[in-house]
């Protein structure tokens, strides 16, 4: 068996046993979303956004957006200073906007 041919079956074989389990976890993509809160009914600014059990992570912007890769199976979560943090699954979806709500004392 010559070298293409070889690597052609590696190929191919490598394929069938990943493939599934790659498309069933899902590619990474772009989650957008609003952040804000229920004392003032406005957009959150400065708001830390992590993919829970990762590095990656953002702040929102002054008019509470963020941006951030995270792949559908993903938990995002959400901490402020003075609010209750919060876990948000991702599930598939491209937009995930939180509504933070105060930390009891």
């Amino acid at each position: 068996m010559n070298g293409l041919r070889k690597a052609a079956l590696l190929a191919s074989v490598f394929g069938a046993v990943w493939a599934p389990a790659l498309t069933a976890q899902g590619a990474p993509g772009r989650v957008t979303g609003v952040v804000s809160s229920t004392e003032e009914a406005r957009p959150m600014p400065s708001v830390n956004v992590m993919v829970k059990g990762t590095t990656t992570r953002v702040l929102t912007a002054p008019n509470g957006r963020y941006s951030i890769t995270a792949g559908p199976g993903d938990t995002l979560v959400f901490r402020f200073l003075g609010y209750a943090p919060q876990e948000v699954a991702v599930a598939g979806r491209e937009v995930v906007n939180v509504v933070m709500q105060p930390q009891a004392v």
